[in-house]
């Protein structure tokens, strides 16, 4: 896999967290909604939410009451950045820059890719998610190309 076999957009058809045991959850539901963009500057974009989330009573985008906000952040993932391939590990890493999660900025999250036609696998390596350490599978589809 190289990098130019990324370049487009993908939208999530599924996520889900499966741990040692072979447990597995859908962290975000069983209807999980996001896009992921690769660019050919070398820049990626990636925004997934739960399907159903609630709206803010007020129509104040920094607004919300807290219990609104805290809802609102853990049904939210985003990250932008760089990335780079390394096609002879069929690994990607993302260079975070701008993330909804704080501890993610300035990181490389590795991501391990399966390319099947216009279906693209995306796993970690395990990490904490909700308190217990999973492994995240997310499948992509392929909507365009640049």
């Amino acid at each position: 896999m190289k990098a130019e076999d990324l370049i487009g957009t993908w939208r999530l058809r599924s996520w889900k967290n499966v741990g040692s045991d072979g447990s597995s959850i859908e962290p975000l539901g069983e209807a999980p909604v996001g896009y992921i963009f690769y660019n050919h500057d070398g820049f990626m974009s990636v925004e997934i939410m739960a399907g159903h989330r609630s709206p803010y009573h007020v129509q104040d985008v920094f607004g919300g009451t807290p219990e609104e906000r805290s809802e609102a952040i853990s049904t939210y993932l985003s990250y932008s950045g760089p990335f780079e391939v390394l096609a002879d590990r069929d690994t990607v890493i993302h260079h975070i820059e701008v993330c909804s999660f704080p501890n993610w900025i300035g990181n490389a999250q590795v991501r391990f890719a399966d390319l099947d036609g216009d279906l693209l696998t995306l796993s970690t390596k395990p990490m904490t998610f909700q308190g217990v350490e999973r492994s995240a599978h997310l499948v992509w589809e392929r909507v365009g190309r640049d």
